[in-house]
């Protein structure tokens, strides 16, 4: 893909309250063949259930939704993180901390364990590297093929 913007169309199919979010039971959406549950949605909030507002899952939803759009692209663009690049990136958030002890700490407060701060940290480098492919393949390639409205697919359940 050689888009000079990126498109996302969000088709919207049924309001996020409906059937299951209320249970917190089903599929919460549907992104390009990709679906995300609501039990997904909740535990990317990491709160309590009870302290879980509708408009709290929406929001998250939301942001779930996106982040896989955005993930789904970058695959398309063959973009990839090594192992390297991501243990590099954890060091430097290390160096900020006097001990491994003070930096695990850190983790448990923001309520991360060392593999989802690592799948946070791949994420986080892989949707930057697609910022800038695009933003390169725009400026390489003035209105070149952008991909139109229903590219991508985005259904909330």
């Amino acid at each position: 893909m050689t888009p000079m913007s990126f498109w996302l169309a969000l088709v919207i199919l049924a309001a996020p309250q409906a059937d299951g979010a209320a249970s917190g039971q089903g599929v919460a959406a549907r992104i390009n063949n990709e679906f995300v549950t609501w039990k997904e949605v909740d535990n990317r909030l990491k709160l309590p259930s009870g302290e879980i507002t509708p408009d709290m899952r929406k929001a998250k939803l939301r942001d779930m939704a996106e982040e896989m759009l955005f993930l789904q692209a970058a695959e398309k663009n063959r973009i990839e993180v090594t192992e390297q690049e991501v243990d590099s990136q954890i060091q430097r958030e290390m160096k900020s901390f006097s001990n491994e002890e003070d930096y695990e700490k850190w983790l448990r407060v923001k309520g991360l364990t060392k593999t989802e701060n690592r799948e946070n940290w791949r994420r986080l480098i892989l949707i930057n590297r697609l910022y800038y492919h695009l933003v390169q393949q725009s400026y390489l390639n003035p209105g070149g093929d952008a991909p139109g409205p229903g590219y991508f697919r985005f259904s909330i359940a």
